[in-house]
Protein backbone atom coordinates (compact mmCIF):
# COMPACT_ATOMS: atom_id res chain seq x y z
CA UNK A 1 0.00 0.00 0.00
CA UNK A 2 0.75 3.56 -0.70
CA UNK A 3 0.27 6.05 2.06
CA UNK A 4 0.39 9.71 1.37
CA UNK A 5 3.45 11.58 3.21
CA UNK A 6 2.82 15.51 1.86
CA UNK A 7 6.15 17.96 1.66
CA UNK A 8 6.20 21.57 1.19
CA UNK A 9 4.61 22.14 -1.91
CA UNK A 10 7.98 24.15 -3.32
CA UNK A 11 9.85 21.21 -2.42
CA UNK A 12 7.38 19.10 -4.67
CA UNK A 13 7.70 21.73 -7.29
CA UNK A 14 11.75 20.86 -7.32
CA UNK A 15 11.44 17.34 -7.40
CA UNK A 16 9.01 17.83 -10.39
CA UNK A 17 10.95 20.03 -12.42
CA UNK A 18 13.95 18.05 -12.02
CA UNK A 19 12.37 14.28 -12.81
CA UNK A 20 10.63 15.95 -15.66
CA UNK A 21 13.49 16.86 -17.49
CA UNK A 22 14.41 13.19 -18.44
CA UNK A 23 11.16 11.43 -18.32
CA UNK A 24 10.61 8.37 -20.36
CA UNK A 25 14.45 8.84 -21.92
CA UNK A 26 13.84 12.43 -23.35
CA UNK A 27 16.29 14.84 -21.73
CA UNK A 28 13.84 17.99 -22.37
CA UNK A 29 10.50 18.88 -21.23
CA UNK A 30 8.33 21.50 -23.66
CA UNK A 31 7.93 25.04 -22.45
CA UNK A 32 4.46 24.23 -22.45
CA UNK A 33 4.41 21.70 -19.26
CA UNK A 34 6.51 23.26 -17.58
CA UNK A 35 4.57 26.98 -17.96
CA UNK A 36 1.45 25.13 -16.90
CA UNK A 37 2.42 23.87 -13.90
CA UNK A 38 4.41 26.93 -12.99
CA UNK A 39 0.96 28.10 -13.21
CA UNK A 40 -0.23 25.31 -11.01
CA UNK A 41 2.09 25.95 -8.22
CA UNK A 42 1.61 30.22 -8.43
CA UNK A 43 -2.35 29.94 -8.26
CA UNK A 44 -2.10 26.79 -5.19
CA UNK A 45 0.34 29.56 -3.76
CA UNK A 46 -1.94 32.72 -3.95
CA UNK A 47 -5.47 31.08 -3.70
CA UNK A 48 -5.32 28.18 -1.56
CA UNK A 49 -2.42 28.79 1.14
CA UNK A 50 -0.13 26.55 -0.34
CA UNK A 51 -0.74 23.26 0.61
CA UNK A 52 1.23 20.05 1.50
CA UNK A 53 1.76 17.66 -1.34
CA UNK A 54 2.81 14.50 -2.43
CA UNK A 55 4.92 13.52 -5.86
CA UNK A 56 3.60 10.06 -7.07
CA UNK A 57 5.50 8.44 -9.65
CA UNK A 58 3.57 7.02 -12.56
CA UNK A 59 4.46 3.76 -14.23
CA UNK A 60 3.22 1.05 -17.29
CA UNK A 61 1.38 -1.99 -16.37
CA UNK A 62 -2.06 -2.25 -14.41
CA UNK A 63 -3.51 -1.53 -11.09
CA UNK A 64 -0.72 0.54 -9.67
CA UNK A 65 -1.71 1.95 -6.21
CA UNK A 66 -0.34 5.18 -6.09
CA UNK A 67 -2.48 6.31 -2.71
CA UNK A 68 -4.59 4.10 -0.55
CA UNK A 69 -6.65 6.41 1.27
CA UNK A 70 -8.32 9.91 0.75
CA UNK A 71 -6.93 12.36 -1.19
CA UNK A 72 -7.30 15.46 -3.74
CA UNK A 73 -5.25 14.61 -7.29
CA UNK A 74 -3.83 18.34 -8.42
CA UNK A 75 -2.43 17.20 -11.57
CA UNK A 76 -1.46 14.56 -13.88
CA UNK A 77 1.62 15.06 -16.01
CA UNK A 78 2.24 12.31 -18.40
CA UNK A 79 4.59 11.27 -21.27
CA UNK A 80 3.77 8.77 -23.46
CA UNK A 81 6.82 5.85 -24.84
CA UNK A 82 8.68 5.51 -27.42
CA UNK A 83 5.95 3.16 -29.23
CA UNK A 84 3.37 5.27 -31.34
CA UNK A 85 0.82 2.22 -30.47
CA UNK A 86 -3.02 3.93 -29.24
CA UNK A 87 -2.24 3.70 -25.21
CA UNK A 88 -4.53 4.95 -22.40
CA UNK A 89 -3.74 5.99 -19.00
CA UNK A 90 -6.67 5.60 -16.84
CA UNK A 91 -6.54 6.76 -13.40
CA UNK A 92 -9.63 5.74 -10.77
CA UNK A 93 -11.00 6.65 -7.38
CA UNK A 94 -9.80 3.33 -6.16
CA UNK A 95 -7.63 2.14 -3.37
CA UNK A 96 -5.98 -1.29 -5.44
CA UNK A 97 -7.52 -1.66 -8.83
CA UNK A 98 -8.08 0.38 -11.87
CA UNK A 99 -11.69 1.00 -12.27
CA UNK A 100 -14.18 0.52 -15.22
CA UNK A 101 -15.24 4.07 -15.52
CA UNK A 102 -12.33 6.06 -14.30
CA UNK A 103 -12.08 9.34 -13.25
CA UNK A 104 -9.89 10.61 -15.78
CA UNK A 105 -8.64 8.90 -18.82
CA UNK A 106 -5.89 10.11 -21.36
CA UNK A 107 -5.43 8.15 -25.27
CA UNK A 108 -2.58 8.98 -27.37
CA UNK A 109 -0.98 7.11 -30.54
CA UNK A 110 1.69 9.45 -30.43
CA UNK A 111 5.46 8.57 -29.52
CA UNK A 112 6.71 10.93 -26.57
CA UNK A 113 3.33 13.35 -27.14
CA UNK A 114 3.06 14.50 -23.21
CA UNK A 115 -0.01 15.39 -21.43
CA UNK A 116 -0.86 17.89 -18.33
CA UNK A 117 -4.15 17.89 -16.78
CA UNK A 118 -4.62 20.23 -14.11
CA UNK A 119 -7.36 20.35 -11.06
CA UNK A 120 -6.55 23.75 -9.72
CA UNK A 121 -8.83 23.08 -6.63
CA UNK A 122 -8.53 19.40 -6.59
CA UNK A 123 -10.14 16.30 -7.40
CA UNK A 124 -10.90 14.26 -5.00
CA UNK A 125 -10.98 10.55 -4.76
CA UNK A 126 -12.38 9.20 -1.29
CA UNK A 127 -10.94 5.66 -1.55
CA UNK A 128 -7.40 6.51 -2.97
CA UNK A 129 -5.75 5.93 -6.66
CA UNK A 130 -5.16 3.26 -8.59
CA UNK A 131 -3.77 3.63 -11.97
CA UNK A 132 -3.00 1.24 -15.21
CA UNK A 133 -1.78 2.07 -18.23
CA UNK A 134 -3.19 -0.46 -21.20
CA UNK A 135 -3.17 -0.77 -25.31
CA UNK A 136 -6.63 -1.80 -25.30
CA UNK A 137 -9.84 -0.39 -24.46
CA UNK A 138 -13.05 -1.12 -25.37
CA UNK A 139 -14.76 2.30 -24.15
CA UNK A 140 -15.38 0.90 -20.63
CA UNK A 141 -12.78 -2.64 -19.62
CA UNK A 142 -8.98 -1.83 -20.16
CA UNK A 143 -7.69 -5.31 -20.87
CA UNK A 144 -4.55 -5.12 -21.89
CA UNK A 145 -1.81 -3.82 -19.54
CA UNK A 146 1.03 -1.88 -21.71
CA UNK A 147 4.62 -2.69 -22.42
CA UNK A 148 7.33 -0.61 -21.46
CA UNK A 149 7.45 1.07 -24.79
CA UNK A 150 3.85 1.73 -25.27
CA UNK A 151 2.77 2.81 -21.61
CA UNK A 152 2.57 6.17 -20.37
CA UNK A 153 5.30 7.63 -17.62
CA UNK A 154 4.52 10.60 -15.40
CA UNK A 155 3.63 11.77 -12.10
CA UNK A 156 1.06 12.70 -9.86
CA UNK A 157 0.77 15.46 -7.27
CA UNK A 158 -1.69 14.93 -4.85
CA UNK A 159 -2.72 16.69 -1.64
CA UNK A 160 -4.27 15.26 1.50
Amino acid sequence: MSALTVISANLVRQALYNGWSSLGGSVTRSSEVFYAIKALFLHLAANKGNPDLELKYLTSGANSTLVDSACSLYAVIAKKGTNATASYLKVSNHATQVQADSDVILKSAVAGEEFVVLYPNGLAFSTGIAAGSYTAYDGSNATTPSTATHNFYGYLIVGA
